[in-house]
């Protein structure tokens, strides 16, 4: 019988690992990338601005790190947007500004680079909006921004 409980506990430790996993991941796009962090920040400066996208700005998370006396390796969340696109949205679902403008994450770890941002069709979904037009731009935005970055 103490086997039997053991071995439920274990399995019940194992689903609740495979349920974080899944939250953790569910909803975010993270892929690793062949440059440096600084270069993939100045690639997607370029390509926000050869698509009229407007950078809002860049943070460098490393030099805040600094400022306090810690250390943190090369990462940045830009944040950049159209309004032409974002406002319709918003029109239709306020909280969407919660997600909007876009974040762009780009970290290095382990000599590794990694580019991290939303899923757009799981934000389509969180906000009820899977029919929006907009969308299909914020997609194809992304996947240039994928592409671009991977071909380095």
């Amino acid at each position: 019988m103490p086997y039997t409980k053991f071995i439920s506990f274990i399995l019940l430790m194992g689903l609740l690992q495979i349920a974080r996993a899944h939250t953790e991941s569910h909803g975010v796009i993270k892929k690793e990338i062949q440059i440096s962090a600084s270069a993939a920040v100045v690639d997607v400066k370029q390509l926000a601005k050869d698509k009229g996208i407007t950078l809002f700005t860049v943070i460098n998370h490393q030099k805040g790190a600094q400022k306090v006396g810690l250390s943190l390796d090369p990462t940045y969340t830009i944040i950049l947007g159209n309004p032409k696109v974002g406002t319709p949205l918003m029109q239709s679902n306020r909280n969407i500004a919660l997600d909007l403008p876009l974040k762009v994450v780009i970290y290095e770890e382990n000599s590794k680079t990694f580019l991290v941002l939303n899923d757009s069709s799981y934000l389509a979904k969180r906000y009820h909006l899977e029919g929006a037009q907009e969308f299909k731009k914020i997609t194809n935005f992304m996947e240039l921004l994928k592409k671009k970055l991977s071909h380095n």
